[in-house]
């Protein structure tokens, strides 16, 4: 803050306001006619007797405060001073209001970035169509969300998808067009049915896509994922998953099939993604997700939700209808989260045998 003393004060004073950061710049002889000259780099003008005419309120680009340290009168152009505040008060009403034209512009933009990403996810009709009961809870941090969800059927298969994006809002929205789009490609124009091998090619995709060389410092952006594919005719389940878990529930026990420790992008290891298959029971239920329900923070205490927890809401809600199943896990989250800010998109997919 670079301040000018344009009149006598006190070496305390000087002192204290160095002490403070200030550039201090004093100069007591400096008259009316000489302080347009030397005030333009001031911010704080000080001043006892000398007068600030309008030349100096002028000549003065960054100034934004002037003291009279005394008890002098009419010593500054009241007049032209007001004229001056009434200009930038002006000026940053302007700012302001083309501040918030840019923000609804740029807002009224997302909103229709969401429309088109709501109109890419399967439809309640088209994942019913196979799979009569099931839920899916989807909860974008920001209006558009990097979490997304995805449903396609291959003769006698039914793929499920719950995939997490690096980043959230229009970042994390943008890498979940590209994976539904690549989903499209592999499975239904391709038919790629196996849950691992599906993983591998959609691996391949994002990392020539993004042009990724696992070099240092470059970014490592991609998808975790968990994926189910339903086979009617041999009555089985393939799973494979990128960092994220396949939940299901046998008999009012919850087991837990872990994915493979490594996202769908350039990673340090990279074998291929495991394939898990279960012998499916009607009444099994199976659930796959994001961590934004886990991992958002809540409670008396500020801390996670956390995984045990979310095990646990599951297994004593799993005998409802899926339909009062997210309605539960809806009002847990939102009462859990409280005052806090949503941290994470979250996604949650549900479904009955």
């Amino acid at each position: 803050m670079k301040v000018l003393i344009a009149d006598k004060l006190s070496p305390k004073a000087v002192s204290d306001l160095q002490e403070l950061g200030c550039d201090v710049t004093m100069n007591p002889d400096l008259s009316a006619d000489e302080l347009p000259g030397v005030i333009s780099d001031a911010e704080i003008l000080i001043v006892r007797s000398t007068k600030v005419t309008a030349a100096t309120i002028d000549a003065a680009t960054n100034l934004s405060l002037i003291i009279r340290a005394g008890a002098g009168v009419n010593t500054i152009d009241l007049e032209k001073a007001n004229k001056e505040i009434q200009a930038q008060r002006d000026l940053a009403t302007g700012q302001r209001d083309q501040i918030a034209a840019q923000k609804k512009e740029i807002t009224d933009s997302i909103h229709y970035a969401e429309r088109i990403q709501r109109s890419i996810l399967p439809s309640s009709a088209k994942v019913k169509s196979r799979v009569a009961d099931y839920f899916v809870l989807f909860k974008p941090r920001d209006i558009v969300s990097g979490d997304f969800f995805w449903s396609t059927e291959v003769g006698p298969n039914t793929i499920l998808v719950a995939a997490d994006c690096t980043g959230h809002g229009v970042p994390g929205a943008f890498m979940s067009m590209l994976g539904i789009s690549f989903l499209n490609e592999i499975v239904n124009k391709n038919h790629i049915l196996n849950a691992d091998e599906i993983l591998n090619q959609l691996r391949n995709h994002v990392i020539e896509a993004l042009k990724q060389k696992g070099k240092e410092g470059e970014a490592k952006d991609g998808m975790d994922i968990a994926l189910c594919v339903i086979n009617e005719e041999t009555g089985t389940l393939q799973f494979a998953g990128a960092n994220n878990p396949l939940y299901f529930i046998r008999d009012n026990e919850l087991e837990s099939i872990r994915g493979d420790k490594m996202p769908v992008a350039i990673h340090l290891k990279m074998p291929p993604f495991t394939l898990h298959e279960i012998k499916i029971k009607k009444g099994d239920i199976f659930y796959i997700f994001s961590d934004g329900f886990a991992d958002q923070f809540g409670g008396d205490a500020g801390k996670k939700f956390k995984y045990k927890p979310f095990r646990e809401l599951l297994l004593s809600s799993h005998q409802k209808p899926m339909e009062e199943q997210e309605q539960i896990l809806e009002k847990t989250f939102t009462d859990w989260k409280r005052d806090y800010e949503q941290i994470d998109d979250v996604v949650i997919m549900g479904f009955r045998i």
